[in-house]
């Protein structure tokens, strides 16, 4: 008979202690627990307090015995040369304002070039060791954090984490106990499989529910709304008048359309939330019925209009200079036409569909009533950014103060005889010059989304979880797409062709098709591919294009002879979609011609 195992002592064994922890953190993160979000024994066992002070130094100066985990950061100079960091033997390095160094020996030496008697101002933060050293208003601060918790934070936290960026500030929440509970949560999952616990944490799995329950309560709110107004939702655009528009050749663009369809019939905006589900459209000139095509392509051609033109929103200063399409509220378009736009954004998360959006961070932030700061204003314009700093460094010569377009709109000469505060004052007009310009652009766009998504609802969320949830990438992979189709009739051949024909397709090309289909550029949940054996010989020369039902989101299929056939007739029909109605095909509007 084997031997019976020694029995563990867990009592001198560090894994009880690791357990009792890791049970304490698995409560505390849980959705259903009644015990404290921050319990204080935790926190304090591993709170890492830090010393922060500002030192001003104006010669060069040698720090020695200096603590392990020493931070530097720049505060302000007016040195005309250089400043550099020697750290022991390691290195010598520039300080640069943007950065921190973290000091790797025990000295280091901060050297100054140039005139003496200047000021240099630096912050030396030193962590001390975890656990061993909690701030006289330790009480306050879990108490404080305790408060103001939200489970959207942890919801917040575990969206950073999986993107892989630092998540912004909780209101009311020491910025060490939010890293705390970041890590916390990271190591969850690994804590959870060692020690094998059976509790319901629902921070991972409970997303989506949560989000849903948000977009139900609106959805319920506009829809009660719309039964008691019991508006006239029958909505008619031209795309004529469009195209003009595009064109520069007079006439109204989509949005113009729908701002006097709506103020003629009494249409909230908050109605918008429902657009996909209640409203009707027509196209001029053109018949049919909505079954929920027309209405999807005119919200698709809505949201085009928001993204790819330059009548509403604009590119950033700096998404100019980079090549890159990020943009910002026009501040020459119509306050009201802004504000429409922003009902639209606002709708998308009731519609529940997605669209490639890309707004400067600050947009995103500013809705939650974050007030648009310095930061935010340079984080848009280097030109900006570059004139900030230069004052601050002590630069002689004239400065420039320019508008959100290039415009100069004023001018000063700085000199040696130029006061300190002189130069602040001078900062601190064209920093205030800045921001006003982003709030009047931006103030409209707020009420108009606001309509639509009340701050009641809003606050619950998020900058980061509300632009996620309203901006898709603009990308269709073959294997999305290929994974939502659903094939009709019993031909295994010709479903191979059809997914080797989108696997073939570009990126754009993918897009359209599902234009084609849906009427509408993001993604659906099902497509159904119906394929068809009219009995004729479908080749290159007599094949007939297939066609596209929008209202149910299918597409028939001719039975082609080859892969090379099929591809050929689905990236012509693709290409003039707009010139198929009901299965029949426009050619005088493709070779000049009479239809008949």
């Amino acid at each position: 008979m084997a031997d019976a195992p020694e029995p563990v002592n867990f009592i001198q064994d560090k894994s009880l202690e690791m357990l009792l922890d890791s049970y304490a953190i698995q409560l505390s993160l849980s959705d259903y627990s009644t015990l404290p979000r921050y319990p204080r024994y935790l926190y304090a066992k591993y709170f890492a307090d830090e010393i922060k002070d500002l030192i001003t130094l104006d010669c060069s100066k040698t720090f020695k015995d200096v603590k392990p985990n020493t931070i530097l950061t720049f505060h302000s100079t007016e040195c005309d040369g250089r400043v550099y960091i020697k750290d022991g033997n390691v290195a010598i390095l520039p300080f640069v304002p943007q950065l921190s160094y973290k000091v790797q020996s025990s000295q280091f030496r901060i050297e100054i070039l140039g005139p003496t008697g200047k000021k240099f101002k630096f912050f030396m933060v030193t962590k001390l060791p975890v656990g061993k050293s909690l701030p006289i208003n330790f009480r306050q601060i879990i108490l404080s954090a305790e408060q103001n918790y939200n489970f959207n934070n942890d919801i917040r936290i575990c969206q950073s984490l999986q993107r892989n960026i630092e998540c912004s500030d909780f209101y009311g929440t020491d910025k060490r106990l939010l890293h705390m509970r970041t890590e916390f949560i990271r190591k969850f999952s690994v804590l959870k499989e060692k020690f094998d616990f059976h509790l319901e944490c629902s921070i991972f799995e409970g997303y989506q529910a949560f989000i849903d329950k948000c977009r139900d309560k609106l959805q319920t709110m506009v829809y009660d709304l719309c039964h008691d107004l019991r508006h006239d939702f029958n909505l008619y655009f031209s795309r004529n008048e469009a195209n003009k528009k595009h064109f520069r050749m007079g006439g109204k663009g989509y949005i113009e359309q729908l701002y006097s369809i709506m103020k003629s019939k009494g249409i909230k905006p908050e109605m918008l939330g429902v657009f996909l589900r209640y409203f009707r459209v027509n196209f001029v000139g053109e018949g049919g019925v909505d079954a929920g095509g027309p209405r999807r392509e005119a919200y698709d051609n809505l949201m085009a209009e928001i993204i790819d033109s330059d009548e509403y929103f604009v590119r950033s200063p700096k998404s100019k200079e980079m090549g890159s399409v990020v943009k910002i509220p026009s501040l020459t378009a119509r306050p009201e036409y802004i504000s429409l736009v922003g009902s639209l954004v606002a709708s998308t998360f009731l519609n529940g569909v997605r669209f490639p959006f890309r707004f400067e961070k600050y947009i995103w932030k500013s809705l939650f009533g974050y007030p648009i700061t310095a930061s935010d204003a340079m984080s848009i314009d280097s030109e900006l950014m570059s004139t900030v700093n230069s004052l601050r460094c002590g630069y002689k010569g004239v400065v420039r103060m320019k508008s959100l377009s290039g415009e100069s709109l004023k001018a000063w000469e700085i000199t040696e005889e130029t006061e300190e505060e002189k130069v602040q004052s001078i900062l601190d007009e064209i920093i205030s010059q800045r921001i006003k310009e982003m709030n009047n652009g931006f103030a409209p766009f707020k009420d108009g989304f606001l309509t639509v998504i009340p701050f009641k609802y809003l606050k619950i969320l998020s900058p980061d979880v509300i632009e996620e949830l309203l901006c898709g990438d603009n990308e269709i992979t073959a294997y999305q797409l290929t994974s939502i189709l659903r094939f009709r009739g019993n031909y295994p051949l010709h479903y191979t062709m059809f997914t080797r024909c989108i696997e073939e397709m570009t990126n754009k090309e993918r897009i359209s098709l599902v234009k084609f289909i849906t009427g509408n550029t993001t993604k659906p949940d099902s497509i159904t591919v119906h394929f068809y054996d009219d009995g004729r010989e479908h080749d290159m020369k007599n094949g007939l294009l297939p066609y596209a039902h929008t209202c149910f989101k299918s597409i028939d299929m001719y039975l082609y002879t080859s892969y090379e056939v099929m591809l050929s007739k689905l990236r012509t029909a693709i290409e003039h979609g707009s010139l198929i109605s009901d299965g029949k095909f426009d050619f005088s509007a493709y070779v000049g011609g009479s239809g008949n």
